[in-house]
């Protein structure tokens, strides 16, 4: 891989089982923590050329612990799809869209622990996927994300979710600085702050696999 050039973003797509994304939170913290940790890049930061503009992640002083730095996206009022509520089953809050997702809101974390929904109705929402939060007991929120139409049934953790995420609980709560828990069968912690038209996302990485490919 070579190395980027001197104040020049790195370019970064993604891609999943059902195609490309414009925007992937573990998969932009994977990157940049194989950069600094196996490449050997030795400056604080690194900058990525992307579809969803430069996003940044800068190394902190915690062992493999990093923060990324995302555009926030804003939810906003929607009509209700006509599959979303036998595919989710249980009564909600409120229901928003962002640019990519919808977000149904729930009363209770236990009510989002129990959810079962229909894959094959949410196959049939028209966006790339289905956010579902509450209030955490614990946490500030939490959530479940599902993405069945990119080959993603749930997916374990979702930065890019919580871009969306962000701002809504912020609003919610009155505070700029979260701790949210995705609640996949895995379970993610992450730190979200709100800093204007920016997401900031905190979470580590460790390698957990090496190997080599012979062309």
């Amino acid at each position: 891989m070579p190395a980027p050039a001197p104040h020049q973003p790195m370019p970064l797509r993604w891609f999943t089982p059902g195609g490309e994304v414009r925007l992937c939170g573990h998969a932009t913290l994977a990157t940049a923590h194989v950069l600094f940790t196996e490449i050997g890049l030795r400056t604080p930061r690194i900058a990525f050329s992307t579809l969803s503009g430069t996003l940044s992640v800068t190394r902190l002083e915690q062992p493999n612990t990093y923060q990324m730095n995302f555009p926030v996206d804003k939810p906003a009022a929607t009509p209700v799809p006509d599959a979303l509520p036998a595919a989710i089953g249980l009564p909600w809050q409120a229901v928003y869209k962002g640019s990519d997702d919808f977000l149904v809101i729930l009363a209770h974390e236990e009510e989002l622990r129990s959810l079962n929904p229909r894959m094959d109705l949410l196959q049939a929402v028209d966006a790339r996927g289905v956010i579902v939060s509450a209030p955490g007991t614990k946490d500030d929120f939490v959530s479940r994300c599902f993405y069945p139409r990119y080959g993603i049934p749930e997916d374990p953790v979702t930065g890019s979710a919580h871009t969306l995420l962000t701002p809504y609980w912020a609003a919610q709560l009155g505070k700029d600085v979260l701790t949210a828990r995705q609640l996949s069968a895995r379970e993610g912690i992450l730190q979200c702050t709100l800093a204007q038209d920016r997401v900031l996302l905190q979470g580590q990485a460790v390698t957990y696999l090496r190997g080599m490919i012979f062309l």
